[in-house]
């Protein structure tokens, strides 16, 4: 029962040197509500336990997973200031324990990170993936902790909370958080995509979401694009939302399906024919209320952008009718 334990755990680690001293290293680190401001995929965080920061202080945030809100709570197991970190995190999906580590190095700290994670459920059968994905999630959100510290004056005391109508940050952070939760969805495609088939989109139940995987024809190259999209039940149809992360310009697949309306959407254990049609500007206004009402961090993407964002109607046709082969 222990190797199949082990082999159920995934081992994250890394390192990172930061041209500031220790000390603000780890006390921008140990105050778990700044993480808000280098990590784009975190929501909120809250304190929950009274007194100073130490060993058996609690927190409580919510991080974007899969587009959906996730809770968790972190205690600090370990707390050395400023040389070392010790946590453990609670989420539906899985546990994390681990450390940090802070050394001085000439110019500036060398920050070491190394994780287990555990996790839960049908999960466990994807815990290679799952490290892969977290290895590369750890090296963005460092990266830009190393770029907060290093290109402003820090500071003293916690971020903001953000709230369902959020706090507007400096526009400069905003585009900076834009992009880089935009690379993030980017990179993750391929592998998200294989986790929804390999589980025929059950995965995203664990967040309470359905996925769909959107096959469309490229516009310039004629080659196919698979992406994973959110969707909401429409009738026979379903509705996917081109934002983009909020960035100036629409999705790529959204100009595929407007050059070519016929696509490949796999949903569940089923591969449909589909036709593509964008709602009009007052059909859109109507659906989007419900779009918040399902999927209340979808707010954001209004709020990062002026251009109208696409809402696009997918509606299941019958063999032969023009999707792409």
């Amino acid at each position: 029962m222990k190797g199949i334990a082990l082999r159920n755990m995934a081992h994250i680690e890394g390192e990172i040197v930061i041209n500031r001293p220790v000390e603000e290293v780890f006390d921008v680190v140990a105050d778990e509500r700044n993480e808000v401001r280098y990590n784009p995929r975190l929501l909120w965080v809250e304190k929950i336990s009274g007194g100073p920061i130490r060993r058996g202080t609690q927190f409580r945030a919510a991080t974007k997973t899969m587009g959906r809100p996730v809770e968790m709570t972190i205690e600090f197991t370990g707390y050395e200031r400023p040389r070392r970190l010790a946590s453990l995190t609670y989420l539906p999906t899985m546990e994390i324990q681990g450390t940090l580590s802070f050394d001085p190095v000439p110019g500036g700290t060398r920050m070491r990170w190394s994780w287990e994670l555990q996790p839960r459920g049908v999960l466990r059968l994807l815990t290679p993936l799952i490290a892969r994905i977290g290895r590369h999630q750890e090296e963005i959100i460092w990266a830009n902790l190393k770029r907060f510290l290093e290109t402003q004056e820090t500071r003293p005391g916690p971020a903001r909370k953000r709230t369902a109508c959020g706090v507007r940050p400096h526009p400069l952070k905003e585009r900076i958080k834009t992009r880089i939760e935009h690379e993030v969805d980017t990179r993750s495609v391929r592998l998200a995509a294989t986790l929804i088939r390999l589980t025929k989109g059950r995965i995203a139940q664990l967040w309470r979401r359905q996925v769909l995987l959107l096959t469309t024809r490229g516009r310039k190259s004629g080659l196919q694009r698979t992406v994973p999209l959110q969707f909401f039940p429409d009738g026979e149809g379903m509705i996917v939302v081109a934002a983009n992360s909020g960035l100036p310009s629409p999705p790529g697949w959204y100009f595929n399906l407007t050059a070519d309306p016929f696509v490949w959407v796999e949903v569940g254990d089923r591969t449909l024919q589909a036709r593509a049609e964008e709602l009009s500007a007052e059909e859109a206004a109507a659906f989007w209320p419900h779009v918040l009402q399902v999927a209340p961090d979808y707010a954001r993407y209004p709020r990062r952008t002026s251009r109208r964002i696409p809402i696009v109607r997918l509606v299941p046709v019958g063999p032969g009718e023009g999707a792409p082969s």
